[in-house]
């Protein structure tokens, strides 16, 4: 089994270095990267060429999931990873990925996100268990610590590239994606013992501008918005509704804990995730067929 890793990057070159490092220490051994550098500047591509693993390409389109999908058109394995070049890779992440992929009845596999603060999960990975996943708990996934099956991925046409950082619908781009193998009769599966690092929301925000938290925060929003617009018809109206009032109402409860705790970008972030998530329902026209 060989593994795609699919690496998209911009102006964190720190962090991508510490990400690589922890995929070239990985205890199974059949994988390759793919990196899109996403940068004007050569120095990501100067530490890729330390690897013989990579394959660089250069992208100077800033969207994540064009940058994804260009991945995937070099990509050789039999499954794909789409890692945030933030994370850390857990040194038996595929590993323990090829264990529980090999009776080839999972098309999307993904794990345990853990904070680098704490080491603890985030609070959505609270259900510690094996279990599929489905239309009530699709939350449980996350792009930075998901496997998926590359011909799953191929028969629904790759990623919506309306959706994710870099466009307007800033986000939600792998929910959409898992919602559309689900509906095309495709398994997905939650595994705590695949772990990956990742910065916790609080530590991203810590140093950036009020008006960037405001602009992160709604075009997340927006994302997921639009997400659950283009999927009013696929399912079912009522799904839609209901999935995304209580979207809205996880932001709002939020943002009453972090006046609380006076946690005020924290606050930010949440109030302009659900005015986001309300106005991208409404203001997202799904004009093709991605199915």
């Amino acid at each position: 089994m060989l593994f795609s890793i699919i690496i998209c990057t911009s102006n964190r070159e720190q962090e991508f270095k510490q990400c690589i490092l922890s995929i070239a220490n990985q205890s199974y051994r059949r994988f390759e990267v793919i990196v899109v550098d996403q940068n004007e500047k050569d120095k990501i591509r100067k530490c890729c060429s330390k690897y013989d693993f990579i394959r660089h390409l250069k992208s100077k389109d800033r969207g994540l999931s064009f940058s994804r999908n260009l991945g995937l058109k070099y990509a050789r394995g039999d499954y794909i990873l789409f890692p945030d070049d933030d994370c850390i890779l857990a040194s038996n992440f595929l590993e323990e990925s090829h264990r529980l992929l090999s009776d080839g009845g999972c098309d999307l596999l993904s794990g345990v996100v853990l904070s680098f603060d704490t080491g603890l999960p985030l609070k959505r990975f609270s259900r510690m268990r094996l279990c599929r996943v489905n239309y009530k708990n699709y939350d449980l996934v996350k792009s930075a610590a998901m496997v998926v099956r590359k011909e799953a991925i191929n028969i629904i046409n790759g990623f919506d590239e309306r959706l994710g950082v870099g466009r307007r619908w800033g986000g939600s781009e792998e929910t959409d994606l898992l919602l559309r193998i689900l509906h095309n009769k495709g398994n997905a599966c939650f595994a705590p013992s695949i772990h990956v690092y990742h910065p916790s929301q609080s530590t991203i925000i810590k140093d950036v501008s009020g008006s960037r938290v405001i602009y992160r925060g709604y075009s997340y929003g927006l994302g997921r918005g639009a997400m659950y617009r283009k999927h009013y018809s696929v399912f079912s109206g009522k799904w839609a509704i209901r999935e995304l009032c209580l979207s809205i109402l996880k932001s709002i409860l939020v943002v009453f804990i972090s006046l609380s705790s006076v946690d005020k970008k924290l606050c930010l972030v949440d109030f302009s995730l659900a005015c986001g998530k309300l106005m991208g329902f409404f203001t997202f026209k799904d004009d093709r067929d991605d199915d």
